[in-house]
């Protein structure tokens, strides 16, 4: 997001190394990246912008932003530690509309949430950056990196999933192959105003 190395922006890692602890905090907060973001650039250049899961944007300075962060000591709770760290008017919303589909952090009910909450936002906001974060494809991301040799087609391991599994897995790809679009309209407007 800062077009630098590790070494510049100082994420290094998901999490703090915090010995002896069973849950160590992650670097969720945009006061953790040194230097400039891709989203402080586009907010200086007046566009709108938005952020679904993405990581390291609590507390950013970013119009609809749903972080990613959630509740990492036994006296937290979940909502308010989102809505005081993202746009709570904006979460809400997206929670009231679309929150029946989450099933607390399970896959693949978070991202479907998180879809339709783009479909949403980009249809009603209009954002002119937005950075969505579809966590189920974090394993794939990692095993594309590390294991490029071992890879096989993700869809190869729904064959064996049950008919609604396989129907849901098919909506939730054909939903984002119809938000291609939209994407590529984001991405043509960036390029116009940058």
């Amino acid at each position: 997001m800062t077009g630098n190395l590790p070494n510049r922006h100082g994420i290094v890692n998901n999490t703090f190394i915090q010995p002896g602890k069973f849950s160590p905090d992650w670097y969720w907060h945009r006061r953790h990246v040194k230097g400039t973001t891709l989203y402080d650039e586009a907010k200086k250049a007046g566009m709108k912008t938005a952020a679904l899961l993405w990581p390291v944007t609590a507390k950013a300075d970013i119009d609809y932003n749903m972080p990613e962060i959630f509740a990492n000591r036994p006296w937290h709770h979940q909502i308010p530690v989102s809505l005081s760290n993202g746009s709570p008017r904006y979460q809400l919303e997206m929670n009231s509309k679309f929150g029946h589909i989450r099933n607390g952090l399970s896959q693949p009910e978070l991202d479907d949430f998180v879809l339709e909450a783009t479909v949403e936002t980009i249809k009603t906001r209009k954002p002119e950056l937005m950075l969505i974060h579809f966590v189920d494809l974090d394993p794939s991301v990692i095993c594309t990196v590390f294991h490029q040799k071992k890879l096989r087609p993700r869809f190869t391991a729904m064959t064996s999933d049950s008919a609604e599994s396989w129907k849901h897995s098919t909506r939730r790809a054909l939903l984002r192959i119809q938000l291609l679009p939209y994407l590529a309209t984001t991405v043509h407007l960036m390029s116009l105003k940058w």
